[in-house]
């Protein structure tokens, strides 16, 4: 069966919306889903399930979360050919130390050349925007809080709904869809942690809130 990714907003964020992922996860499974694995508690799920409409699987997962928890959050939902195309796609290769200055935003909706236009415009040497289907990738050289997506542009602006994960999340979701690792924390911090890349997040002592750098921007006000 092909796999999807989904991808909820504003999930255990500044401690609302708390959900553990294993409670999510036999949530997804009570839905039919098979091979149920989540990366980190930001809420990103990966599963299997016959081919569909991602519109219409989004739309199930967001209204089990909302029945069984009482959250009604936006759920992105992807193919996992679709995580591994933007991987691929990789439009700041070489231009980051970190993958912490890279954020990838899913939106609900493609942009229409206007809206294309006017996120394109907020570019400059500190924000650089790059746009593949439903999909903003932006390499920040300022802080996340001080940007135009981090002050909500793309919801509050351009009045299309979106949920950001960094790159690094991104890549690892794309991993462990291509080798079927257990979808759960501890099975990849090992791995995580021989990366030089996370000597950082090492030293402040928290790979998972690290990792949830980008999910600040899921809880606009």
């Amino acid at each position: 069966m092909p796999k999807y990714v989904a991808l909820l907003r504003g999930i255990n964020v500044t401690g609302k919306n708390m959900i553990k992922m294993e409670t999510l996860r036999a949530t997804f499974e009570s839905l039919g889903f098979k091979d149920v694995k989540s990366y980190i508690n930001s809420g990103n799920l990966i599963f299997e399930t016959a081919k569909t409409d991602d519109g219409k699987l989004a739309k199930k997962i967001h209204d089990a979360i909302q029945k069984e928890f009482g959250f009604d959050i936006s759920v992105m939902v992807r193919t996992m050919a679709e995580i591994e195309e933007i991987v691929a796609w990789n439009p700041f290769e070489g231009q980051f130390e970190s993958p912490k200055d890279v954020h990838v935003f899913f939106l609900n909706d493609k942009l229409t050349d206007e809206q294309e236009a006017l996120l394109l415009a907020q570019g400059n040497e500190n924000e650089i925007f790059a746009i593949l289907g439903r999909h903003v990738a932006c390499l920040l050289k300022i802080h996340i809080t001080d940007s135009a997506v981090g002050k909500g542009f793309i919801d509050k602006k351009l009045k299309v709904a979106a949920t950001g994960r960094n790159w690094r999340t991104v890549s690892m979701i794309a991993e462990m869809g291509s080798r079927g690792e257990r979808g759960h924390v501890n099975a990849v911090r090992k791995e995580k942690i021989k990366r030089a890349s996370l000597q950082d997040d090492i030293k402040a002592g928290s790979i998972e809130n690290a990792e949830r750098d980008t999910e600040i921007v899921n809880d606009w006000p």
